[in-house]
């Protein structure tokens, strides 16, 4: 039986759950060449393994998905080691602790850690090229201002 991207099945008098992938979908991922950043390119390998790991029961499976993940990445331009090692990084967690949620001290750690216990404030643009020529000057500028009332 198949629900949203799973596909639950009886083995062995068990219930068991794999991968469900609409025939529609094409997973046509972000193309390696765009004009992101080196580290969103990365990330998104790494993001999309998780998913596999918390849903597929069957470590063979799951080894055999993993691989075609691995290869719609290169059919996008997405260099195979990095690519590699960013996906197998879900070898290192276990499927129950895929399973488990985060505890709200465990995200307020984790949080504390990316901004290493400062405070944070995310600077969100829309970008486009051709509307934001001095976008570089201004972002200097902005933090200029921020560094001098720190200053203050």
């Amino acid at each position: 039986m198949n629900f949203l991207d799973t596909t639950v099945y009886i083995s062995d008098n068990l219930l068991k759950t794999t991968l469900y992938i609409k025939p529609t979908d094409k997973k046509q991922y972000l193309s390696y060449y765009s004009s992101h950043k080196k580290h969103t390119m990365k990330a998104i390998p790494y993001s999309q393994a998780p998913g596999c790991r918390r849903i597929i029961t069957n470590d063979e499976i799951l080894d055999k998905e993993l691989d075609k993940l691995l290869h719609k990445f290169i059919d996008r331009g997405y260099p195979k080691e990095e690519t590699k090692s960013q996906i197998y990084k879900v070898y290192d967690i276990s499927r129950i602790d895929s399973l488990k949620y985060k505890t709200i001290t465990q995200k307020q750690d984790a949080l504390k850690n990316f901004t290493k216990g400062s405070a944070f404030l995310p600077l969100i643009l829309t970008y486009n090229r051709f509307e934001y020529t001095h976008t570089k000057q201004n972002l200097h500028t902005v933090a200029y201002l921020i560094n001098c009332g720190r200053n203050m």
